[in-house]
């Protein structure tokens, strides 16, 4: 969870906030001051090196707070002007966020949903228990386009015609100048997740509880259904099966068994 969405953190946040506030008052007042000095050492400076009259220097005072007060509605203006350009980018941002949500939300909806046993012990969040939800054969969608895989397997299927078409590479050749006119148009291409960040947290979550061997996913041995075990529980009943059953081993060079 983000720190900042939170309730200690939105109370931080204020606090900071209405700190920065009052220092700034505090300076603002402390510049007012210094002004006022100035303008006070000044008129005595003008007074008595110029022996400019009183009305003159009055005239002079009234018309640089004229100046000063346009220029403070002008500042004023280009910051009005300011906060509603960002703030029109920030609302257009926050419904672009709004609109992906809805879209993977949706997409989400439509596929089948599998159920859940989690027999491990271990308690998952509400994120990877919806992720789970999607099934086993649910695929994210890749950040970028997978160029390289698509190269590999191209002319992986252009050697195996080569060899059966005993080495006319005109039909080969075809393939692959096709498949690299979809290649170009498929780089250019803007591919948009099918995930959320925090499904995305999730699946790393499930990643490191897999890697510390603390969980292992496997599809559930009837029905729609994915099943959540302890690696250790999972080989000792792979390991009672093989016992109850009617095994014998194999006398193949591959390490299998196979039924009497």
């Amino acid at each position: 969870m983000n720190l900042l969405r939170s309730d200690y953190g939105k109370k931080f946040s204020q606090k900071g906030n209405w700190s920065i506030l009052l220092n700034t008052i505090s300076d603002v007042n402390k510049r007012l001051k210094f002004l006022s000095d100035d303008i006070l050492k000044l008129k005595d400076f003008i007074s008595t090196e110029y022996r400019l009259g009183e009305i003159w220097i009055q005239n002079t005072e009234a018309w640089l707070i004229k100046i000063a007060r346009w220029k403070s509605r002008e500042s004023k203006s280009k910051l009005d002007s300011k906060y509603k350009y960002l703030f029109n980018e920030k609302k257009l941002q926050l419904k672009a966020e709004n609109d992906e949500k809805n879209r993977i939300a949706v997409a989400k909806f439509k596929c089948e949903k599998t159920l859940i046993y989690n027999g491990s012990g271990i308690e998952l969040s509400k994120e990877e228990t919806e992720l789970l939800s999607l099934g086993l054969n649910f695929c994210v969608a890749p950040k970028k386009f997978p160029l390289v895989e698509h190269i590999a397997a191209i002319e992986q299927l252009c050697d195996v015609i080569q060899e059966r078409e005993a080495g006319l590479s005109t039909r080969s050749q075809a393939i692959r100048n096709l498949a690299a006119k979809h290649m170009k148009r498929g780089s250019q291409m803007k591919i948009r997740s099918n995930i959320t960040s925090s499904e995305r947290n999730a699946i790393k979550s499930l990643q490191v509880k897999a890697e510390k061997r603390e969980i292992m996913v496997v599809k559930a041995d009837k029905g729609r259904a994915t099943k959540l075990e302890s690696e250790q529980s999972y080989i000792q009943k792979e390991a009672n099966q093989i016992q109850q059953g009617d095994y014998k081993k194999s006398k193949n060079l591959r390490k299998s068994f196979s039924t009497t």
